[in-house]
């Protein structure tokens, strides 16, 4: 009799935690909840580059990193012309830019003299730019 009820027990214990499993299962199946709606879905934010050609930059800067909001005209000045940079495909990790109203300064390094070149040119063309100073160095040691 002892055993009946022990085997009873058993079974309806293993009964209820299985039972307890699968509502765990279908809680999670779906995966964590959505902090908003869908990607894509009315009322969400755009997704970058979404209804552009291939090849289209997300900004048109050709930059993907906007100046923040709230910067000073400065920090815009120096985003658009390291954007102007790197568009022309000038390497940017060792280069300054220092902003003075429209004067420019390129401080730093570049490793060619292409590349200095590249640089200056594509600093005089950024709108709002009235002169370049070219303070680069040219340093073959990437």
């Amino acid at each position: 009799m002892k055993i009946r009820s022990l085997s009873a027990l058993l079974i309806t214990l293993m009964a209820v935690t299985l039972m307890g499993c699968q509502k765990h299962d279908e809680d999670t199946a779906s995966g964590p909840p959505a902090s908003g709606p869908a990607p894509g879905a009315p009322g969400s934010p755009p997704i970058p580059g979404a209804g552009t050609p291939p090849g289209t930059p997300v900004n048109p800067t050709g930059h993907p990193t906007p100046p923040a909001a709230g910067s000073t005209g400065n920090e815009i000045m120096i985003r658009n012309v390291k954007n102007a940079l790197i568009s022309q495909k000038v390497y940017t990790a060792k280069v300054g830019v220092v902003v003075n109203g429209g004067a420019i300064t390129l401080t730093g390094s570049v490793p060619t003299s292409p590349q200095k070149t590249a640089a200056v040119a594509a600093a005089k063309q950024v709108p709002g730019v009235t002169s370049v100073k070219d303070q680069l160095k040219i340093d073959a040691a990437k």
